[in-house]
């Protein structure tokens, strides 16, 4: 008798607990998702800009070595063209951005996504999370 009273006070610890836990665990994978998403975004969005910045500017850069006279055949494959274009587009982005005439363009973008439903909680977050990783 002692022994059933003991399992039926440990199975409802155990129930009690249980909500405790299930909330804990979706507390740790919301977590992990605000810090997943934002970076594997960027990691996206990054791999297919290089990518296709590779792919259309190589061929245009392997014929300007040609006629630089470099000795390169016609359908070298010049690496990196894309991991430079892509970092010097988002430098020519914030050049662009820091000026009053950027700001105010950012301003009109941000309104405009702000009344989207679905894109507007998507960029909110994106937006804190950078903001804050970069002010760090």
């Amino acid at each position: 008798m002692a022994k059933a009273s003991l399992l039926s006070k440990t199975l409802f610890s155990a129930f009690k607990l249980f909500p405790k836990l299930k909330k804990r665990l979706r507390n740790i994978f919301i977590a992990g998702l605000l810090v997943t998403i934002p970076i594997a975004f960027t990691y996206f969005i990054l791999n297919f800009l290089f990518k296709k910045l590779d792919n259309a500017l190589s061929p245009y850069f392997t014929k300007f070595l040609m006629l630089l006279g470099a000795p390169v055949t016609e359908g070298f494959r010049l690496p990196g063209v894309g991991v430079f274009m892509t970092v010097v587009i988002i430098f020519l982005v914030g050049l662009f951005t820091t000026n009053i005439f950027g700001k105010k363009l950012v301003q009109i973008g941000e309104r405009i996504l702000a009344r989207i439903p679905i894109v507007r909680s998507i960029y909110t977050g994106t937006k804190q999370v950078a903001t804050t990783v970069l002010d760090a």
